[in-house]
């Protein structure tokens, strides 16, 4: 089993945030439970804000611990808590350390995964941890990526990736056909396969 215990990746590549489209809410304790379009009725899960976003949009999340919720990697198996699958960017408040996706483990079937994300979806400000992936399957789209799987690109900025683990690559954040990561710490990940970082 490998072991990532340091990697610190500060890419200055441009401007991460859309900022064109309009702003759905997500606060886990707010009054109502959707439709997102203001605190006061925000959703309460952030896959509930990313399905109520349209292209360009902005997805504001409030603090705290979410841990609930998700969707399954279109056309396969895999559990992700947050599964961004347009262009739209994802942004916490008040930044990681204030703002947590937290997936389940151990790696196997049951196995849930921070976030998936495809080409021109951001995100930004948030702590990813205990994230896992399952074991069986695609080894790029199933199996790695406990963190974060970008797929054919995606972008993390200022975010931190620790304590997650895959069954094949990138413990942290697995890049499959592409992505970037700017301003953010990958930090003890594990994998079975390769890489426990990146």
């Amino acid at each position: 089993m490998k072991s990532m215990w340091g990697w610190c990746v500060a890419l200055q590549l441009g401007c991460v945030s859309a900022g064109w489209g309009a702003t759905v809410y997500v606060d886990s304790g707010s009054p109502a439970n959707g439709p997102g379009t203001g605190w006061s009725n925000a959703w309460h899960m952030i896959q509930d804000g990313v399905d109520a976003a349209s292209w360009g949009d902005t997805v504001r999340v409030a603090d705290g611990v979410y841990d609930t919720g998700g969707a399954v990697t279109p056309g396969y198996a895999s559990a992700n808590r947050v599964c961004i699958t347009n262009a739209i960017t994802v942004e916490s408040v008040n930044g990681p350390e204030s703002t947590l996706i937290v997936g389940q483990g151990p790696v196997g079937d049951a196995a849930v995964r921070c976030v998936y994300m495809v080409d021109g979806a951001v995100l930004t400000g948030f702590t990813l941890t205990n994230g896992y992936t399952r074991t069986s399957d695609d080894i790029h789209l199933e199996q790695s990526g406990g963190g974060a799987l970008l797929h054919e690109g995606g972008t993390i900025s200022n975010c931190v990736v620790t304590h997650c683990q895959a069954g094949r690559y990138g413990g942290g954040v697995h890049g499959y056909l592409g992505g970037s990561i700017l301003d953010s710490e990958v930090k003890h990940n594990l994998t079975d396969g390769g890489s426990g970082g990146l």
